[in-house]
């Protein structure tokens, strides 16, 4: 993760107890933190201060997160500051209705802090990177491994793929999966977690242990929803986590933000090499 320093966030929550909690794990991050218990306190702070992300959730009594995006969104001083919105309504059209009014991403609760914190530096490597067009250009033609061990699901996805201007490879297993990492290149990795003998959590490990494999973006896809096994999968190095069924919609923003990050990893690990050859 990147040193947080310079960057500054908008909670905007009536709930005391999750603004606190958000608070704290964003302070410890190394984020400057601020918060807004109300729709209207938070436009009030946002016409005074500029962040570099907000953080907004939906149900508020009065001005709804909905009301405050509109207002950013129209607003041409504000209009550019990305948010995130938080919501514990799982729905396509929820969903829909946020990107419709220009929010970056959504993030359902409850939601584990290590799938959020992802979210949120997708959201600033999006947002913030110095070379937008390097991610523009991973836009089309990537190639991305599905793997899978229902051939419904990776035919799905698959058509998914093709049609945003990808090139999709498929997996049957786990083991198949390996095999094709260590044969060719791919930009992204869309792995299922429920399979027979080597399961997705298995796979994940072992990319993450290859050394070269380690930095391929993965996006976990899996009808398993429980909370610990989400928190396992980013403990592993899981880039995100989409649960099934998911709205086409998501699964494209998705695989656009986590594509959007690759420039940026290359950029790091250019710099880790060449600090290594100053010392």
């Amino acid at each position: 993760m990147p040193q947080h320093a310079d960057i500054s966030v908008l909670i905007v929550d009536d709930d005391e107890t999750n603004r606190d909690l958000l608070n704290r794990r964003l302070l410890r991050e190394g984020y400057h933190v601020a918060c807004a218990e109300s729709g209207r306190r938070a436009l009030d702070m946002l016409r005074i201060e500029r962040y570099d992300l907000v953080l907004l959730d939906i149900m508020m009594p009065g001005t709804d997160g909905y009301d405050v995006l509109r207002q950013i969104k129209k607003d041409t001083l504000l209009h550019d500051t990305p948010v995130i919105m938080l919501t514990a309504v799982h729905d396509h059209e929820t969903a829909a209705l946020c990107r419709k009014l220009g929010a970056f991403d959504y993030v359902e609760k409850p939601f584990e802090i290590t799938q959020l914190k992802s979210r949120i530096w997708q959201c600033l490597l999006r947002t913030r990177g110095p070379t937008p067009h390097l991610a523009d250009n991973l836009a089309h033609h990537c190639q991305v491994l599905i793997v899978d061990d229902d051939e419904v699901n990776r035919d799905i996805l698959s058509r998914r793929l093709h049609k945003y201007g990808h090139i999709p490879y498929q997996a049957a297993s786990g083991a198949q999966a390996m095999a094709l990492l260590q044969q060719r290149h791919f930009d992204l990795v869309l792995l299922d977690i429920s399979m027979a003998q080597l399961d997705g959590l298995q796979v994940l490990g072992m990319i993450r242990a290859h050394a070269k494999l380690t930095d391929i973006p993965v996006i976990m896809i899996s009808a398993l929803s429980d909370s610990a096994t989400m928190q396992q999968a980013m403990e592993l190095g899981a880039d995100d986590y989409l649960i099934k069924p998911y709205a086409a919609s998501v699964l494209r923003q998705r695989i656009q933000s986590v594509l959007a990050d690759i420039p940026h990893r290359e950029e790091a690990v250019y710099k880790t090499n060449l600090d290594g050859l100053r010392r």
